[in-house]
């Protein structure tokens, strides 16, 4: 039986002596919202893979009475992760890219960025 990575999978060749590369010679962006399957390409054992989460909505300002103006906040910055992940090709892995707002964005089970805060509106007294 061969020996199996911590995702069940095969571990790639040198996997205890290998180091990530000087340089990532490709990239593969998804930028609109939804879910993707991406395959691990022939002779690819590593990926460095980098999720952003949707920020959250900013709030609403408000007039009270006297024309005094309550200004509304920003939302919540979207969470980032990235990491190095180690793959064997015909890996199918799913990614989501989570909506704007809050959405949250991953990599399968092993990279996860969740989405900011909406803030909420302003109220006058």
């Amino acid at each position: 039986m061969p020996n199996l990575g911590a995702y069940g999978y095969p571990l790639p060749p040198n996997a205890p002596t290998r180091v990530a590369p000087a340089e990532w010679r490709s990239f593969r962006p998804f930028l609109a919202a939804g879910s993707y399957i991406f395959t691990v390409p022939l002779n690819v054992y590593q990926i460095m893979a980098c999720a952003t989460g949707g920020g959250g909505n900013g709030g609403n300002g408000s007039w009270d009475g006297d024309g005094s103006h309550w200004p509304g906040g920003p939302g919540g910055g979207g969470g980032w992760a990235q990491g190095i992940i180690d793959v064997t090709p015909g890996q199918q892995l799913t990614l989501t890219v989570g909506a704007s707002p809050v959405g949250t964005s991953s990599v399968g089970t092993i990279l996860t960025a969740t989405g900011g805060g909406n803030r909420a509106n302003s109220s006058s007294f």
